[in-house]
């Protein structure tokens, strides 16, 4: 496949790009244009090839990309390796600036701090968080920061750490990352300038064998929402942008009291207008919860949830107008769209979708 044909784009129209894994047919990262007026998506194509780029993030300023993915070692061994690529806007076509090896086991999480100058990593199999530096082109630099993470839950997938996410908290000053292993959510002061991670306050402990995966900030920094995988929950938390703190205030599933099937919670989203969280699920409950969020206290009131044409929906992205969702449903190689109401949060399957190999991650360009 080659990458989209130069077109001129409009105010609406927004490149959308898709990691994926390579384990089957896919060959790497691929594009399409998304129109925020209509809310259709041309066909995908390959914008650039790799090894399973699952995650990937776009630098604060620049055209750039960052990929994680695999790589060979001088032993012939996969390993972790960042990637970073120039965007060319009008085609969509990726361009390799430079690769680096992350010196480990697969990486699964990476975010670019607002600044610009520093990008986060996670590693679910060798359980630890990693910064690099960014030169002011946006090429990657060295490592900054190194922190392997500890313990384990009681559940199989929890056999020792695994560190699922690390973002940027809103203000720049600390990091959080979910451990999946050791049901922790860990607190770090963080320094964009030296990529410099230190342990901010003692982990925060979820419930035994919940396995915190993913979580998201509201716009105005005062919150934050955690989803655990293993239990399916979703958590409330004030957030203190002085101390870097994290406090309960609530927990709330996201399947029906009766469900009896597996639990495997996966993306959790807030909407660009801060009202509404949405979250997904695979395996048996195969959807995607709507939450309406309370703008005094934080609080979350289920709304719905929507399960239609959703197959082990990974990740899911809201465009910049906060019109539309892109669900990529890594089990039957598509994504769709949903339109959003935006007095009530609901979605509304429009029927459009593509064709995109094991999909992994969707990512709007700016």
């Amino acid at each position: 496949m080659m990458p989209l044909a130069a077109t001129h784009a409009s105010a609406s129209s927004h490149l959308v790009y898709f990691g994926t894994y390579t384990k089957k047919e896919s060959k790497g990262i691929y594009v399409a244009r998304f129109d925020s007026t209509t809310g259709l998506l041309t066909p995908a194509a390959l914008a650039a090839p790799g090894s399973n780029p699952t995650f990937i993030a776009l630098h604060p300023r620049l055209p750039i990309l960052y990929a994680i993915g695999d790589r060979k070692n001088e032993t012939g061994a996969s390993e972790g390796a960042l990637h970073a690529y120039t965007i060319d806007a009008a085609t969509g076509a990726l361009t390799l600036i430079n690769s680096l090896p992350a010196g480990g086991g697969p990486l699964c999480y990476l975010q670019v701090d607002p600044t610009g100058q520093t990008v986060l990593v996670a590693s679910y199999h060798s359980g630890y968080v990693a910064t690099y530096s960014l030169s002011p082109d946006g090429a990657l630099g060295e490592r900054k920061a190194f922190v392997k993470h500890s313990g384990k839950g009681p559940n199989p997938q929890q056999d020792a750490a695994h560190a699922h996410c690390i973002d940027v908290a809103p203000g720049g000053r600390f990091a959080i990352s979910c451990d999946l292993g050791a049901d922790k959510i860990i607190p770090y002061r963080f320094d964009a300038a030296t990529g410099s991670l230190t342990l901010n306050d003692a982990p925060l402990a979820t419930p035994p064998g919940t396995g915190p995966r993913h979580l998201a900030f509201s716009p105005d920094g005062r919150f934050a929402y955690v989803i655990s995988e293993l239990s399916s929950h979703v958590t409330a938390f004030a957030f203190d942008a002085a101390s870097g703190s994290l406090t309960e205030i609530q927990t709330v599933d996201t399947v029906p009291g009766d469900f009896t099937g597996r639990r495997w919670g996966a993306e959790i989203v807030m909407h660009p207008n801060g009202k509404f969280l949405y979250a997904s699920n695979r395996a048996d409950a195969e959807n995607i919860a709507v939450f309406s969020i309370d703008a005094t206290t934080g609080k979350l009131t289920f709304v719905e949830q929507t399960r239609e044409g959703i197959k082990h929906p990974r990740h899911f992205a809201i465009d910049p107008s906060g019109r539309w969702l892109l669900c990529a449903n890594h089990d039957t190689d598509n994504v769709n769209v949903f339109a959003i109401d935006p007095a009530t949060g609901h979605l509304t399957s429009t029927g459009d979708q593509i064709a995109v190999l094991s999909p992994v991650c969707v990512l709007f360009a700016r």
